[in-house]
């Protein structure tokens, strides 16, 4: 009798259905900038809309700060962003379908470009007072973004997407800061999935324990 409520206790557990999640994970190491070496990585999950998370590893560089990164999704397709949870109420999203140049303090380009989508700080605006010290310090702290975004015309995720980043920092010179610049593409990644069965995974193999006794 109790093998029989076991069996049935196998069979209602394996039935719960198992949640899959694909996640396709990008890294950058910065080797393009005047200082280099902070870690980005970027994971995406969905199939469109989707859902993503920005992490940077930091170096140590006293008194230089990122104040904005592009990234660019599809080659070829505009992306619209949204719902930001970022590190400070200072950073804000610029994309080419709502804002098509947001004028920042680096001479020649602004942000964002192509079919790049950005994400700033206020301090860097043209129009505002600058202070570039509302970006990440690098510290060699850990810092997050995570948001949403959609990409345009029927575009699909780009397994070569581009991130643009820009540093500044504080030491006040004639112009006010220094700045430079990390432009760099990722290679073909290896997609990821997460498959999460639940109690669907553990059931079994208590149950197989029980049995052996």
């Amino acid at each position: 009798m109790r093998k029989i409520i076991w069996l049935l206790a196998a069979i209602a557990i394996l039935s719960l259905p198992s949640i899959s999640m694909a996640a396709t994970i990008f890294t950058w190491t910065d080797s393009s900038s005047d200082v280099p070496g902070t870690e980005y990585t970027l994971t995406i999950t969905g199939t469109g809309p989707y859902s993503a998370n920005l992490t940077a590893n930091t170096v140590n560089q006293p008194g230089w700060y990122i104040d904005w990164i592009q990234i660019k999704f599809d080659q070829g397709n505009l992306s619209d962003l949204y719902s930001l949870i970022s590190p400070s109420a200072s950073w804000y999203i610029a994309d080419k379908v709502n804002d098509p140049a947001v004028n920042v303090i680096q001479v020649g380009e602004a942000i964002p470009t192509d079919a790049f989508s950005a994400l700033y700080v206020s301090g860097i605006l043209a129009s505002s007072s600058v202070d570039v010290t509302q970006g990440i310090l690098l510290d060699g702290s850990s810092y997050s973004w995570a948001f949403d975004f959609a990409i345009q015309g029927g575009g699909t995720l780009s397994m070569t997407p581009s991130l643009k980043v820009g540093y500044y920092d504080g030491v006040k010179t004639m112009e006010g800061y220094y700045f430079t610049q990390m432009s760099q593409e990722f290679a073909i990644p290896e997609p990821i999935t997460i498959l999460l069965l639940g109690s669907g995974l553990i059931g079994p193999a208590a149950l197989g324990r029980k049995f052996k006794k």
